[in-house]
């Protein structure tokens, strides 16, 4: 299916390059496959890709092209690649630091239900980077993931509540 240029299947032998399941572990390949696919479009192969680039995984890290990927993806609606970018632009890594834009990328993958995002939103509400709306609905989405035995959620979760109880004291 790969070789007939059905980009899921390229990107699913991507995948098995990249994490060496069932091959041996060559990222040289997995990039290959990858970019097959996100050339057809594939929001996963493009994420994948920004990922590898962003990380150094077989390819010199390149912050640019990782980002040029993850944007492809995000604009796709792909919730992890919309909260890498909420990063690189909260951090001004590789683009100019703007946390208006982060905050922006962070909410779309939030509406995805994504509880990375949902974390950082109440982290910005915290520093008085957003609306408390927007913590509510953050705060929400955590909560409600907890509830369903997200362990990433319950941990946010905690770390807030001690966010929380350390602005309290110090105010």
């Amino acid at each position: 299916a790969a070789d007939q240029d059905d980009a899921a299947s390229q990107r699913n032998i991507g995948v098995l390059y990249h994490g060496g399941h069932g091959v041996t572990r060559n990222y040289s390949q997995a990039i290959e496959w990858y970019n097959k696919a996100a050339e057809k479009g594939d929001a996963a192969a493009q994420y994948a890709l920004g990922l590898m680039y962003h990380s150094g995984q077989g390819v010199f890290p390149d912050v640019s092209r990782a980002l040029v990927w993850y944007v492809k993806a995000a604009e796709q609606g792909h919730g992890q690649a919309q909260c890498n970018l909420g990063f690189l632009y909260g951090n001004g890594e590789g683009v100019t630091q703007d946390q208006t834009i982060a905050l922006d990328w962070y909410l779309k993958a939030a509406s995805q239900n994504h509880v990375v995002a949902m974390y950082n939103i109440a982290r910005y509400y915290y520093r008085g980077r957003c609306s408390l709306e927007q913590n509510n609905m953050a705060m929400e989405g955590l909560k409600k993931a907890a509830d369903r035995g997200d362990p990433d959620a319950t941990r946010y979760l905690q770390e807030l509540q001690r966010l929380i109880q350390t602005e309290q004291r110090e105010a």
